[in-house]
């Protein structure tokens, strides 16, 4: 496998990122980061100053692209026109807008002509699967299904529908910003440079394949490039694009992600696997770890076989993904989730030894107890861990 690590700034991208926080007020502290080439927000704040000079936060068009909707079963998500344009037909990064869109436009047909179907939204692009062999849908069909407000639905079928036409209008809107970007990112693009040495390093002394598994959950198998492309505002974020039957994976990696593996203390649980186990005790949830054990399957398959809305399903398979609980896998060149069977056991050991833990702790203090007080004048009762949790020590009824 190839891995590519470019740093050079994907303009169009990181001209949209700053015409969507212009748009939703979103604070300069937001694109910023914690790590070492993250730029700092008082940087950001006059970047997007210069670089935004004499375009109208509120103006119509700006507005109709980069207005955020809430979006998801249960409003969980937010998503807006422009980016959805943007990410859905990614397939390549350039630092030339005008040919990204190109592209872009040229993708999206290929996507149709080829029976690509919308299945679901995210927050950052519209998600799309391989229809069954003889399947029809239109896309007034598919939007129909998306969990998204019906004004929204109308502005992505009106402008999917006319992809091209709305393409073009969106990049001229974004060329003053793409043409002062340049100039304004030089000097973190160059600072940027020891951090692609690192990432080289990194993947000459490290297997690309366990690091891409460990770290996103994404099987490579088939894989035959990953590109990896520099993004500066939101550095704390790593959006990704997966091609199966192009052997591609794309990664808009924020400058905020270094390669060092994360590695959790030895005798105490993070926050995200509490978070993992708490998704894992859901019963519908359960349900489809459990159908995903043996076999990869995507989201309408899943849907189907478990009788689900396929809207749920997405919201979901991506919180389990989120939590490292699935892999990506390409089988019959479509895209879809397995059951990452070994993460789980390792999840449980750790609870259970992290239970027994708690247990010697507990232990350790009835003994001391004992110790220092021969004579007790209370006596230490067992609580249950809910309890424990909560707050709260009830003595047993009877």
């Amino acid at each position: 496998m190839d891995v590519v690590i470019e740093r050079e700034p994907c303009y169009l991208l990181e001209a949209a990122e700053l015409a969507y926080s212009l748009v939703n007020d979103i604070p300069a502290e937001k694109l910023s980061g914690t790590g070492l080439y993250c730029i700092p927000a008082e940087a950001i704040q006059r970047i997007r100053r210069e670089a935004c000079a004499g375009i109208e936060s509120h103006q119509t068009a700006l507005d109709f692209y980069f207005r955020q909707v809430t979006v998801g079963a249960e409003g969980e998500e937010v998503s807006c026109l422009g980016s959805c344009m943007l990410y859905t037909a990614l397939k390549s990064f350039s630092s030339d807008a005008a040919q990204m869109c190109r592209e872009l436009t040229q993708n999206w047909r290929a996507m149709r002509s080829r029976g690509l179907r919308i299945t679901s939204i995210s927050d950052n692009s519209l998600n799309v699967e391989e229809q069954d062999a003889g399947g029809f849908s239109s896309l007034a069909q598919e939007m129909a299904e998306l969990p998204v407000p019906q004004s929204y639905r109308m502005q992505l079928l009106e402008a999917f529908s006319a992809f091209d036409t709305y393409l073009d209008q969106l990049l001229q809107l974004l060329t003053p910003i793409i043409g002062r970007l340049p100039a304004l990112l030089e000097p973190w693009v160059r600072q940027a440079a020891r951090l692609q040495e690192k990432w080289s390093q990194f993947f000459l002394e490290n297997s690309p394949e366990e690091f891409f598994l460990q770290r996103s959950a994404v099987v490579c198998d088939n894989c035959k490039t990953v590109t990896m492309r520099f993004r500066y505002f939101f550095s704390d974020m790593a959006l990704g694009r997966i091609w199966s039957k192009d052997g591609t994976i794309l990664f808009h990696l924020g400058v905020g992600k270094e390669p060092e593996p994360r590695r959790a203390e030895p005798c105490s649980m993070a926050d995200e696997e509490f978070e993992a186990l708490r998704l894992m005790g859901n019963p519908a949830r359960a349900r489809m770890l459990q159908a995903m054990m043996y076999r990869t399957m995507t989201i309408q398959e899943l849907s189907k076989a478990l009788g689900l809305n396929p809207g749920s399903v997405h919201r979901d398979l991506n919180s389990l993904f989120c939590a490292k609980l699935l892999v990506l896998e390409a089988v019959r060149g479509k895209t879809g989730y397995r059951t990452d069977y070994e993460k789980i056991k390792a999840l449980t050991e750790r609870f259970l030894q992290f239970l027994e833990q708690f247990l010697q702790r507990f232990k350790l203090v009835c003994d001391l107890s004992q110790i220092l007080a021969p004579e007790p004048v209370h006596t230490v009762v067992p609580f249950s861990f809910d309890t424990h949790i909560a707050g709260r020590c009830t003595s047993p009824s009877g």
